[in-house]
């Protein structure tokens, strides 16, 4: 018996080492469990980091791509022409695209948050609660995206499945890995127009159109989904003596001047280059051989144009009559404006253009920009409304999702030229530089000719919102430029555009003698100089913030 409690002594070291064996087999899980499962866990992080990354970027291209801007309501803001499907689906396919994937099957989510712009409805100070989660429920995917939102915040979140967790004494099946990022719109200044850009020959007085622009009160419309621009209407921004003026914002593009006899060198006027395409065919349209516009429910909008009816045949250089509109919008003129161009004295565009100065031949002021005449009376509004319908309509018209979502029709991006100096002084506006009258009969001893250019003065119309002139305005000077997007079907009242987009409250309905559409916003690759804000016709760019951030 003397041998048993050694033999028991054996037992017992054999149980304490197989109790140890398995606790180091534990902790040897463990750690192999939080150096596989753990390092999966991370490995997935990142994924879920990238995938979260590349929808926010994806997210917030499309957004500035498909935005236009807009300050009524206030505070100014961009809006949108794109659905809220459009933006989940392609924030979705960036996630999905990116997410990686898993050892067995995980359950994968992705929450799209809206980031509203500070002081808008959604987001007042502090600023603490900006963002709302984009449901079904909160924005149906068939309405187009709110206004105010200025950005993005996308987090996905994945259930990772573990290997050998799954042994541990408390198994763990899964792991919750989420990653989260956020991106944002900012405001900045657009670029200035290309030459190559094709322009209208109809304009607005600077001052008034931004005045409309950034203040409702003062008749703008929104620029946005739910309240397209109205660029141009028969209605004149400037009024003259009296408040009459004959001048409704459209001019000539013609070569030769409306009133040669002056002291100027030539008789062309004050563009930068012009269109000379006339006459009967070779060359064939649209380089030559142009039919006379003609506005036709049914056939091509133009006449036959042929050596045997020269009559049919539009001339671009201009022929003095309204009629010309229609041709120079149509047949899309070939022309340049410039805004800072400088022209020699013997033009009678320097500053100032008075008497004192012999109409400008002793001024020392310089005045940059194109000049162009305004013989036309009436408000032109046919002309413009079906000529525009018909060149959207045609091959130089584009196929947007407008198009057929709100049977907009095709659309065409023109560069609007303006005239006047910027409204820096509201309600105490005077500008002297940008418009001149026609001296028809000048006999005093400082005229260089009997007919000379003087310079006409605009002014506030005493709180009128809109603006008086001391004359006829019968020649105007270009200082910036607008692009503008018109569609089709929405310049007159029976093509059957739908007039209350769904998301919208209204109608936005449609007149005549108006040109509809809206002021562009450009998506620029980074700032670019200026101090421009929100607002319309400004550009945007794109930035990633901390998903945190307010």
């Amino acid at each position: 018996m003397i041998g048993a409690p050694k033999a028991l002594a054996r037992k017992s070291g054999q149980a304490t080492m197989i109790v140890a064996m398995l606790v180091a087999f534990g902790v040897l899980l463990g750690f192999v469990a939080l150096a596989f499962d753990g390092g999966s866990a991370l490995l997935q992080r990142r994924t879920q980091q990238n995938a979260a990354e590349s929808g926010a970027l994806a997210g917030i291209q499309l957004m500035g791509q498909n935005m236009t801007q807009s300050c009524n309501p206030a505070p100014c803001h961009p809006t949108y022409i794109i659905r809220n499907s459009d933006l989940k689906n392609i924030v979705l396919d960036f996630v999905a695209r990116n997410q990686g994937g898993t050892v067995g099957s995980a359950p994968v989510s992705t929450t799209i948050e809206y980031h509203f712009l500070h002081d808008a409805p959604e987001c007042q100070s502090p600023y603490s609660n900006c963002y709302r989660t984009l449901t079904d429920a909160n924005y149906p995917p068939a309405n187009f995206m709110p206004p105010f939102v200025d950005g993005l915040r996308v987090t996905t979140r994945i259930n990772n499945p573990t290997t050998f967790a799954k042994a541990l004494p408390n198994p763990l099946a899964n792991i919750t890995v989420s990653a989260s990022a956020a991106t944002r719109l900012y405001p900045t200044c657009p670029p200035p127009p290309a030459t190559t850009n094709k322009t209208l020959p109809f304009t607005r007085f600077r001052a008034a159109l931004e005045r409309e622009m950034n203040d409702g009160s003062h008749g703008g419309n929104g620029n946005s989904i739910c309240d397209p621009y109205i660029f141009w209407q028969s209605q004149p921004d400037v009024g003259g003596p009296g408040g009459n003026q004959s001048f409704k914002n459209t001019f000539a593009f013609d070569v030769n001047t409306e009133w040669p006899i002056t002291a100027t060198t030539g008789i062309t006027q004050l563009l930068s280059a012009f269109d000379y395409r006339y006459g009967t065919p070779p060359p064939s349209p649209p380089d030559g051989g142009l039919g006379l516009y003609s506005h036709s429910n049914s056939g091509p909008p133009y006449k036959n144009c042929s050596p045997a009816t020269p009559q049919n045949c539009a001339d671009l250089r201009g022929t003095h009559d309204p009629t010309d509109i229609g041709n120079w919008i149509y047949w899309q003129w070939r022309g340049t404006i410039l805004t800072n161009t400088v022209y020699p004295v013997d033009t009678m565009t320097r500053y100032p253009a008075a008497r004192q100065t012999k109409y400008g031949f002793t001024a020392t002021g310089i005045r940059t920009g194109d000049w162009a005449q305004a013989p036309y009376t009436g408000d032109q509004g046919q002309n413009i409304q079906e000529a525009l319908h018909d060149v959207a309509a045609s091959n130089a018209g584009v196929v947007t999702p407008l198009t057929t979502q709100l049977n907009w029709g095709k659309a065409i991006t023109r560069t609007v030229y303006v005239w006047g100096e910027p409204d820096t002084t509201p309600g105490n506006y005077s500008d002297d530089k940008s418009s001149q009258m026609l001296n028809t009969n000048c006999n005093n001893p400082d005229c260089p000719a009997p007919m000379a250019w003087e310079d006409l003065q605009i002014r506030d119309n005493n709180g009128q919102n809109r603006f008086v002139a001391n004359g006829n305005i019968q020649r105007i000077r270009f200082t910036h430029a607008y692009i503008f997007v018109f569609y089709e079907n929405l310049q007159g009242t029976g093509y059957g555009a739908n007039t209350q987009p769904p998301g919208c409250a209204n109608s936005f309905g449609i007149q005549g003698s108006a040109a509809y559409g809206y002021l562009a916003s450009t998506f620029e690759p980074g700032p670019n100089p200026g101090g421009c804000g929100w607002g319309p016709g400004n550009g945007t760019y794109s930035g990633q913030v901390d998903p945190n951030s307010p």
